[in-house]
């Protein structure tokens, strides 16, 4: 595996690949990598010639200072990672790089009505963020395929929003959440819970596995309210958003009744042993 810690030398490596034909899948992460991101890795290496992960903590999309500097950094463990399940290069940038090159000066994009609801609501600016360090990454690397898992489910609708204005020749690949064998969605943060904290953090997919289950019984409204009792019962949590939307654009739905052939998903934020926690489940 091939490390690059700088823009030209990455940008002079993938013009020369993808001149070759060679295609170029992309796996961007902030790091302290676990099954979920490897998962990513294996997807990209059976799609394409190239597999490229990036390991960069970017402090502009964290609300929180304090969160930022507590984000684990683990990078010697994950190139290890990377290493043994084959990924070809790996980009691991300073935070001058990122913010300080001259290729990588962009406008900021307009997210729209994304910004506003959700995670966008509970955490201002945190998309401004996301979107502008995932173009410098996407300037950076010039990949044609990004891997991407479906537990930040509304960063996915704002890079695919990043990717149709700014007109990037990009395929977004989405991929299943992985899961602990409690329903525990795999995540970086997960890190920071106790090993009890683990399984009461399990709470959230049998709460969104019950809206799923009673899709077909209850009414949008009831169903809902059922499952916020079932969060409120537990006083060891403390509930930000259960909300059901549309799952091609995560507008509002009509609570009084299900539609035929419509795409839904649940989306969940809480707080557990200080620590912010997000899931969602595609009905």
């Amino acid at each position: 595996m091939e490390i690059f810690y700088t823009v030209n030398e990455l940008r002079a490596y993938t013009q020369n690949q993808k001149a070759l034909g060679m295609v170029i899948g992309f796996v961007p992460t902030m790091g302290a990598l676990h099954q979920g991101h490897l998962s990513l890795i294996a997807r990209s290496k059976a799609e394409c010639n190239l597999t490229l992960a990036s390991i960069f903590v970017n402090p502009t999309q964290f609300n929180d200072p304090k969160d930022y500097y507590k984000y684990p950094r683990m990078t010697e463990t994950d190139g290890q990672m990377l290493r043994e399940h084959g990924c070809d290069i790996l980009f691991l940038p300073s935070v001058d790089e990122m913010y300080q090159h001259l290729l990588l000066e962009i406008s900021p994009l307009n997210i729209g009505y994304l910004d506003t609801i959700l995670e966008g609501a509970k955490r201002p600016g945190h998309y401004q963020g996301v979107a502008t360090i995932v173009e410098k990454l996407f300037l950076s690397v010039q990949p044609d395929k990004v891997y991407l898992g479906l537990k930040d489910f509304q960063q996915i609708k704002v890079i695919e929003k990043l990717i149709r204005d700014k007109y990037m020749p990009i395929k977004i690949v989405s991929c299943p959440t992985l899961r602990e064998p409690n329903g525990l969605a795999m995540s970086s943060r997960n890190m920071r819970l106790s090993e009890d904290g683990k399984q009461k953090a399990g709470d959230i997919y049998q709460v969104l596995d019950f809206i799923q289950k009673h899709r077909a019984i209850d009414t949008p409204e009831i169903v809902l309210a059922k499952a916020k009792d079932m969060i409120a019962s537990k006083d060891y949590w403390d509930l930000e958003y259960l909300e059901l939307r549309h799952a091609q654009d995560l507008s509002e739905i009509d609570l009084k009744h299900w539609q035929e052939g419509v795409d839904y998903v649940a989306l969940y934020a809480g707080w557990l042993e200080g620590v912010r926690l997000i899931d969602n489940l595609c009905l």
